[in-house]
């Protein structure tokens, strides 16, 4: 999905402790979000009656600040520096600050479709885990929107 200067503005009003950018020696080198978002929203993209588009309309359409579960809607790093813990650490922020804020054993849901994605899943399994937390996936390979 595109993220145009409407999502963005969209985003700091909304969610703006949960999107993170990941900087290096001045530079954006890239960035992590998570959404706030409700079990029976998230229920029906695993079970891909909603597209991701559809997840991010239907979100934008009724705006949650606080809530029962969140989706990893994203993690993305500039290739050189991936696999350094860079976003796991981005994630990390965003994870103290909801469950600071929000229920004390969170759900959180994601989408591995790429095979970075996927490989970097267990590590933010085993996180979630040591927090009383779930990580649930949806399983489709293929990206919607």
């Amino acid at each position: 999905m595109s993220i145009d200067d409407a999502t963005v503005a969209w985003l700091l009003d909304t969610v703006p402790a949960y999107w993170n950018l990941i900087h290096y020696r001045g530079a954006v080198i890239g960035s992590t979000l998570i959404l706030l978002t409700s079990r029976v929203l998230m229920q029906r993209f695993l079970c891909a009656e909603l597209t991701e588009a559809e997840l991010w309309a239907a979100l934008r359409q009724t705006p949650i600040r606080s809530a029962d579960c969140g989706s990893l809607a994203g993690a993305a790093l500039w290739a050189p520096h991936r696999w350094r813990g860079l976003a796991l650490a981005s994630l990390q922020a965003s994870l103290d600050h909801f469950l600071a804020h929000d229920p004390p054993r969170p759900d959180l849901y994601c989408w591995g479709y790429s095979e970075d994605g996927r490989r970097f899943l267990p590590a933010l399994r085993r996180g979630l885990a040591t927090r009383g937390g779930v990580l649930r996936e949806r399983q489709s390979a293929a990206a919607t929107g």
